[in-house]
């Protein structure tokens, strides 16, 4: 199986699983990839990882793909080749009052398909180069802990209009959009900061419970989900979407 998604917004992307078949064989997977952990003392841990993959029968839309209402959508789909590689960093320190961690991966990911981008490599949906996440929690006191969350990725690609023209026919008028290279576009990155309190009592009878109160997005980063290109009288306007900015948040667990 192999599932391809059309690159709108993320919250309405369009995905489709493609089964092997007589046109589309399955992907392979060739993988190379070394590894160093090591342990210091009791409290603190390290690793280092390296990866490198070659995909063969890799799928993907050619453009302009008709994806809604399609019976033979096999034919907006073609073949071709990909590669994937990295570096995984993470420390970690996993005893004492301030326990958390910090990793960090540097990856990507291009394809290499005929009739899509004049046959030259580009980047996935998955070419996102940079990702970096820091945690830390404190125990406060026997039932009372503080945790923070901070997140930076690189911003995912995408391929955006350059240009447009205006067509007209007796009914209406439309502005037709001028799409760059396959995925020649990024997002601006994504970055946020999530804060939390914890609650969790002395285990009394068989309930085990516990609360917890969070802040989503503290500092109101507005991460963009997508953009919308409107025209009006030979003007375009870019709409950003975004979704969540600052949200607080409350759970309560009970385990039996």
């Amino acid at each position: 199986m192999q599932v391809l998604q059309n690159s709108t917004l993320s919250y309405s992307s369009l995905e489709t699983w493609f089964p092997a078949n007589a046109n589309i064989k399955p992907v392979l997977v060739d993988v190379v990839s070394a590894g160093w952990f090591q342990n210091i003392g009791s409290q603190y841990s390290l690793s280092a990882e390296l990866y490198y993959k070659w995909y063969t029968n890799q799928i993907d839309y050619v453009d302009h793909a008709r994806l809604l209402n399609n019976p033979y959508i096999e034919g907006e789909v073609r073949t071709g080749t990909a590669r994937a590689y990295g570096l995984e960093l993470n420390a970690r320190k996993t005893q004492g009052r301030l326990t958390g961690g910090i990793s960090y991966t540097y990856s990507r990911s291009l394809r290499t398909i005929d009739d899509i981008n004049d046959g030259r490599e580009y980047s996935s949906l998955y070419d996102i180069p940079h990702d970096l996440k820091i945690n830390a929690n404190y125990k406060l006191t026997a039932n009372w802990s503080a945790s923070a969350v901070w997140i930076y990725t690189s911003g995912r690609p995408t391929t955006l209009p350059v240009g447009f023209y205006q067509t007209e026919d007796s009914y209406t008028e439309m502005a037709v959009p001028i799409y760059s290279e396959r995925n020649s576009s990024r997002f601006p990155a994504y970055h946020r900061l999530d804060l939390s309190v914890g609650y969790e009592p002395e285990k009394q009878g068989r309930v085990v419970w516990s609360a917890n109160f969070g802040l989503y997005n503290v500092y109101g980063r507005k991460n963009p989900l997508g953009y919308r290109f409107d025209t009006d009288h030979g003007q375009v306007r870019v709409m950003q979407t975004t979704l969540f900015r600052l949200l607080p948040n409350f759970a309560v667990k009970a385990r039996f």
